[in-house]
């Protein structure tokens, strides 16, 4: 597997940012309804970043420390935004 860049990964951690936003601000917005789920799951987020688990878990080892993103296991296993 080539290197991966720093560069990289703050564009998947971004990209991960970005795809945690919409049900956060359902959620904020008090908008979020049954259909919704809170959060994005862990192999969708693995999927639309085209990394492979451990990779995944690197990128977002960083959103975790800095408190962006949270584990949920509310109406999905993966991630939410903690902050807009």
């Amino acid at each position: 597997m080539a290197k991966i860049t720093e560069m990289n990964f703050n564009r998947k951690r971004h990209k991960t940012l970005k795809l945690l936003s919409p049900s956060f601000i359902l959620f904020n917005s008090d908008q979020l309804t049954s259909e919704d789920k809170f959060g994005v799951s862990f192999a969708d987020l693995e999927k639309e970043l085209k990394y492979d688990r451990y990779d995944c878990e690197k990128v977002f080892s960083r959103l975790y420390r800095d408190g962006e993103v949270k584990y949920t296991n509310t109406s999905v296993v993966g991630l939410h935004l903690t902050q807009g």
